[in-house]
């Protein structure tokens, strides 16, 4: 914790911030987007108790987002990080570094933990063991956690099963069964979640298949009938041959190919990206939908 403490104490501190008075909580709730927020939503810790700064850490990661809004927009927020507390600048507000650090810190302790549980002395050893028992109670052990945070995880473009393999290596060991037995239940629970998409994408493409060809129908019946030459088809865009083309390509790639094979078979995105600046996960998914419309 002593490694991460200006992170922590730069969350500690817009928390403080926000449950300090009712107009500056209604300024973070106005900026809340999802879920219902009260003051117990963001706890404040117990120096003596590292598991209540862990439950205040997990809480805040929820809302960092309306943090970063309140950063943005909030002149008064931003006025409090200016102000001194005994002679020194008050840290804060947190960015988008100290997030990081502080979601990448849960798996770092467990690997530290599992260290000190081999270490030659008795005396750490044991400490180190009831230590790991606790973190394993708040993980509720990372072999049943819910497993679509994971996945939530493979679809970032960066990381895709390549960290999540890393994260399993670094807790249970290289090549062990745990670590393979992690990857395989995450690749199954993906796999039935495509096979289920991709049923109703079908039903859904077959639905505006039906459609489009009912509506081709409708403007054969009133070409025969002289309600319009080839002309005015030119004119108006309107080419037979290549909307059955575009059709014969959807079909095609929903029936030839396995989107999500293909997301884990491509190499991930090494952006580069300038100091600051967050890569948007939701703008890739916007450009590539066409490319993955079951994921």
């Amino acid at each position: 914790m002593a490694e991460m403490d200006s992170s922590v104490t730069s969350v500690r501190n817009a928390i403080s911030y926000v449950r300090s008075g009712p107009k500056r909580r209604k300024a973070f709730e106005m900026r809340v987007e999802s879920g219902r927020f009260t003051k117990g939503s963001l706890p404040l810790d117990v120096s003596t108790r590292w598991n209540s700064t862990y439950l205040l850490l997990t809480r805040a990661i929820k809302f960092k987002g309306d943090f970063d809004r309140m950063d943005i927009e909030d002149k008064l927020y931003n006025d409090y990080f200016l102000e001194y507390e005994n002679g020194e600048k008050r840290l804060g507000p947190p960015l988008m570094n100290d997030w990081h650090k502080i979601e990448s810190e849960i798996v770092n302790i467990a690997v530290k933990l599992q260290l000190l549980c081999l270490n030659s002395d008795d005396d750490v050893m044991v400490n180190a063991k009831k230590m790991y028992k606790k973190f394993d109670k708040y993980w509720d052990d990372i072999k049943n956690i819910n497993i679509m945070l994971i996945i939530a995880s493979v679809f970032d473009p960066r990381k895709k099963m390549e960290f999540a393999n890393l994260c399993f290596a670094e807790l249970y060991g290289e090549d062990s069964t745990s670590a393979k037995g992690l990857n395989e239940s995450v690749l199954i629970a993906m796999r039935a979640m495509y096979k289920e998409y991709s049923e109703r994408y079908a039903e859904s493409t077959s639905q505006a298949s039906g459609q489009s060809e009912s509506s081709s129908q409708f403007n054969e019946v009133r070409k025969t009938d002289g309600l319009f030459d080839s002309k005015e088809d030119e004119i108006d865009g309107y080419n037979p041959i290549e909307q059955k083309y575009d059709t014969l390509l959807r079909n095609i790639e929903v029936r030839d190919t396995n989107e999500l094979e293909t997301y884990l078979r491509v190499e991930v995105e090494n952006p580069e990206l300038i100091v600051g600046i967050e890569y948007d996960i939701l703008s890739w998914w916007k450009f590539n939908s066409a490319r993955y419309p079951i994921i």
